[in-house]
C-alpha cells in the first residue's frame, strides 16, 4: 500500500513525463511545484494580511490602480488578438482539434497565445 506521499510523488513524476517538452524550459511551467508555492504564500499573504493592518490606515492607491486596470486591459486585447490571429492561421476547429506537437513557429506561437491567456 502506498503512503499519500508516495502518491504525490508518483503523480509529480507523471506530470513531469507527460507534460509538453516544448514548453520545459519555462518558467513557472515545467513543474507545478512553483505555482502551489506561489498559491500557498498568497494565502498566507490572506491570512496574515488583516490581521497585520488592523490597526493602520487605509493607503490611497486609486492612481496605482487605474494604471493596473489600463495594463490589464491592453494585455487582455495582446492576448486575445494573438489568440485570435494564430488558431485563424492554423485553421483551428473551435469543436475538436488534436494537439499540435511539432515544434513549428506556428504550433510555438499558438502554445505562447494559449499559455499567455491562462
Amino acid at each position: 500500500m502506498e503512503s499519500a506521499w508516495q502518491r504525490v510523488e508518483s503523480m509529480h513524476h507523471w506530470i513531469l513525463e507527460n507534460g509538453d517538452k516544448r514548453t520545459d524550459p519555462w518558467l513557472l511551467i515545467y513543474s507545478p511545484v512553483p505555482i502551489i508555492c506561489i498559491f500557498l504564500c498568497y494565502l498566507g499573504i490572506i491570512w496574515i494580511g488583516p490581521k497585520l493592518m488592523k490597526h493602520k490606515e487605509p493607503m490611497n492607491i486609486k492612481a496605482l490602480l487605474i494604471v493596473y486596470n489600463f495594463a490589464m486591459v491592453g494585455l487582455s486585447i495582446y492576448m486575445f488578438h494573438e489568440f485570435f490571429v494564430t488558431s485563424w492561421l492554423a485553421n483551428y476547429s473551435f469543436l475538436c482539434q488534436p494537439v499540435d506537437y511539432s515544434p513549428s513557429p506556428l504550433g510555438m506561437r499558438v502554445i505562447t497565445s494559449v499559455t499567455l491567456s491562462v
